[in-house]
């Protein structure tokens, strides 16, 4: 499944981290993948979490 949240374009980097360190042991713990929108994007505030039903949940 895909879940869309609007998370303020200017807090990405913070939950990226450095080198994306703090992203990937996110996806890593709970088994999913996060994408972030491009800061052109029509919403550039968009991030997307997609993965298993249960784990996108937690």
């Amino acid at each position: 499944v895909h879940e869309y949240f609007d998370i303020e374009h200017c807090y990405h980097s913070r939950l990226i981290g450095v080198k994306g360190k703090c992203v990937q042991k996110l996806m890593s713990d709970f088994g999913v993948e996060i994408k972030f929108a491009d800061r052109h994007s029509p919403n550039p505030d968009q991030v997307m979490i997609s993965g298993l039903p249960q784990r996108v949940a937690d």
